[in-house]
């Protein structure tokens, strides 16, 4: 049975043809999707990486041992 695609309804303020497009371009990036962390500025993480952290929050000496009672 074959539809002719004239005789398909507006899908909202698009065409079928329109959404259809505007569906498979949405899939196609979807795919491309890159899920990896990457690092943009290795210098500021290596300073990130040096500075003192209390729960993972960054703080001063002083902050550090009022935090933590010591």
């Amino acid at each position: 049975m074959e539809i002719a695609l004239e005789n398909l309804r507006p899908v909202g303020p698009i065409s079928w043809l329109e959404r259809k497009f505007k569906v498979n371009k949405y899939i196609q990036k979807k795919k491309k999707r890159v899920w990896k962390k990457k690092i943009s500025y290795d210098c500021r993480k290596r300073v990130a990486d040096n500075r003192l952290r209390v729960k993972g929050k960054f703080v001063t000496k002083k902050q550090a041992c009022n935090i933590l009672g010591v």
